[in-house]
């Protein structure tokens, strides 16, 4: 029997946004003991990624972690792999993004550990085609793609134990085939047990095998075993590998590769982990998908189509307009000409704000998390910022189809603020203030997924028009218990008209309010005016039946101007007083002509003006996800109605006004 080469290998990365407490606690359980246990085994080698955005946190947490590390580069134990900075999904990104992540990364590396980087890791491993030649001219030599890829590309079982290559605009890359711990078995293993799967499976008579582990499962892993501490756990597994030195051998994916002689060659098709791909499937597809894999007895991969991976990212709404955002920032950077300087700056924060984790429903939240979105979108606006030069700039309306869906958006962008409108229901959909560099409406709906069921409610825009045959309790407006009588806030508006030099735009939809057996057609005409500081929404409301309209109007503002309830104040304002509101539950206050809503952490007020008086309603919103040990609420912001009652004969108007303001 030949002896084995082994390429153990792990990938490590929180993403941008994450909270502290979190950092260190996997610190502790996850990334520290595996590289002090590591250390005690010298004959043991190992292939290791830390994502750009992590080894920043280590650097000025744990620097006595980097010290370490490079201790264990310098003797050659330890093999560190490249890829992008902030962990983007490459596949989703430009060329030159993806070139200029994959060296922000590979200079980091070099200036610390003093060797350049010859692999990539690939996030979830989505993989495309062209891959091939941005990662070989980027210095890589080759990469890692799951067997599930080898599989797909018409591999049998007995060929994933040797890299291949693959090839685009004759540009070679070699590829490895990984076991993966957490994704290749149906479980997550450690590995020691991924090796014992793959001995039951395919046997060890084999030239190579890789195994890879996530950092982050090392926690789990320890938990469910009956070791004291993740230190004496992974002492274990570390002591069970040198134990099979008799038949294998650890070795570095790089000096492995210079072993080779003769590659098989092949192409791959575009593609990434179940769980990614998955997330682009509603909730009843991913039901038929499962019953379709328990009839083919766990073979549904090789047979059932996920689809394209950028399909997650039209799951949502608010994803699409996230990837919009991150387009339209990266067309701003490209123009900048001249300064290299504010380039480089502007190119920095667009890749921050690629941090694949945000745009998609990832294990534990992904782009749920308030707090990824914000980080994103922080990043994003700081790039747009840069962007702007000094004393060129002006403020301005445009139109540009950003989220690529036929209809051209309304793009205001001002000195304080940007504002951008979409026809569907002509709402707001972004309200970014420049001073914070936060997308105050950086909302979350709520969706069908696997995990829970429930009242999917509305969409969470600002300015959403809805109909109601009476006033609705506090609650309703956020779980979704008031019926809307029109057809208005799914509907596409059309631009009336447009006076660029009042910074104006007149929408206009006729649409239907259905009353009982009745449906009277209905005119919404909204004029948004843009300030410096604030957007001010003049409504118009025509009956044009022949039929009586008597029913509620509501207007619903969905914000995000605080990360957490306990840190929003609200005040609102009446004709003779100040009434506090509590965030953290819902309520009401009738007859008030201002709202305001304060961060206690950045302290940037945020108000809501309404002419005539109006019923104020506020909710905190909550979505739950899937967090591993149940649904978990995940706090998205505050819902805002304003609601009047409106009488209207027969060709009747009624008018409104409404200002929504930064710092005013």
């Amino acid at each position: 029997m030949r002896k084995t080469h082994l390429v153990l290998g792990s990938y490590n990365h929180l993403p941008e946004g994450t909270e502290e407490s979190v950092f260190e606690e996997t610190y502790q359980t996850c990334y520290r003991p595996f590289l002090s246990v590591l250390y005690r085994f010298p004959d043991i080698f190992a292939s290791i990624h830390y994502s750009g955005s992590l080894l920043r946190w280590l650097e000025s947490r744990h620097p006595e972690f980097l010290m370490l590390l490079e201790e264990m580069v310098l003797r050659k134990q330890i093999e560190l792999l490249g890829g992008g900075f902030f962990a983007p999904l490459l596949p989703l990104l430009s060329n030159a993004d993806r070139l200029g992540q994959i060296e922000y990364l590979t200079t980091f590396i070099r200036k610390n550990f003093g060797r350049r980087p010859r692999g990539c890791w690939i996030p979830e491993y989505a993989w495309e085609p062209s891959l091939a030649s941005s990662l070989q001219t980027s210095g890589m030599d080759f990469t890692f793609l799951p067997v599930s890829h080898f599989r797909a590309a018409g591999f049998g079982e007995n060929e994933y134990f040797a890299p291949v290559l693959t090839e685009d605009q004759g540009r070679a890359l070699a590829v490895y085939p990984v076991f993966d711990c957490q994704l290749s078995f149906g479980t997550s293993l450690g590995l020691e047990e991924t090796l014992e799967a793959v001995r039951t499976r395919h046997g060890l008579d084999h030239p190579l095998i890789a195994v890879f582990l996530a950092g982050e499962a090392v926690k789990g892993l320890w938990s469910r075993s009956v070791y004291e501490s993740p230190d004496v756990y992974l002492e274990k597994t570390f002591t069970g590998i040198r134990k099979e030195s008799l038949s294998m051998d650890t070795v570095t994916p790089a000096r492995y590769l210079r072993s080779m002689r003769h590659f098989k060659r092949t192409y791959f098709p575009s593609g990434a982990t179940e769980r990614y791909l998955a997330s682009g499937l509603c909730a009843r597809l991913k039901r038929e998908r499962s019953a379709a894999q328990k009839n083919l007895n766990g073979e549904g991969e090789r047979f059932l189509s996920l689809g394209g991976i950028r399909l997650p990212l039209l799951r949502y709404e608010e994803g699409v307009s996230l990837y919009a955002k991150m387009q339209y920032v990266h067309l701003l950077t490209g123009q900048l000409r001249g300064d290299k300087s504010r380039k480089k700056t502007a190119q920095e924060e667009l890749w921050r704000g690629q941090s694949g984790d945000a745009y998609w429903y990832k294990p534990g939240g992904g782009i749920y998390r308030l707090s990824l979105r914000r980080a994103v979108y922080e990043a994003l606006i700081e790039a747009e910022k840069t962007t702007r030069q000094k004393g060129a700039f002006s403020s301005g309306i445009i139109q540009a189809d950003i989220d690529f869906d036929g209809v051209k958006e309304i793009l205001f962008q001002g000195t304080d603020i940007n504002a951008y409108l979409h026809a569907r229901g002509g709402v707001l959909f972004e309200l970014d203030s420049l001073k914070t560099s936060r997308n105050l409406s950086n909302t979350f709906g709520r969706y069908e997924e696997l995990e829970y069921s429930g009242p999917l409610g509305p969409r969470r825009r600002c300015f959403l028009d809805r109909f109601q045959a009476g006033p609705s309790g506090p609650e309703e407006s956020v779980r979704c218990g008031t019926v809307d009588l029109g057809n208005f806030a799914d509907s596409y508006f059309s631009v009336r008209e447009l006076k660029r030099s009042n910074q104006e735009i007149g929408l206009i939809r006729d649409g239907l309010v259905s009353l009982g057996e009745r449906k009277i057609p209905v005119t919404v005409e909204k004029v948004f005016q843009f300030r410096r500081t604030g957007v001010t929404v003049r409504y118009t409301i025509t009956n044009r039946g022949s039929d009586d309209l008597s029913c509620v109007y509501a207007c619903d503002l969905n914000l995000s101007p605080s990360s957490r309830p306990q840190k929003l104040v609200l005040a609102a304002g009446l004709s003779d007083r100040t009434v506090e509101l509590d965030s953290s539950v819902p309520g009401d206050v009738p007859q008030a002509h201002r709202l305001t809503l304060v961060d206690l952490e950045s302290e940037e007020p945020l108000s809501i003006s309404a002419d005539p008086l109006c019923r104020f309603l506020q909710a905190p919103m909550y979505t739950p996800v899937d967090a591993g040990e149940g649904a978990e609420p995940l706090y998205q912001g505050c819902a805002v109605t304003l609601e009047w009652p409106v009488s209207l004969r027969p060709d009747a108007s009624w008018k409104a006004s409404i200002t929504l303001g930064v710092r005013e």
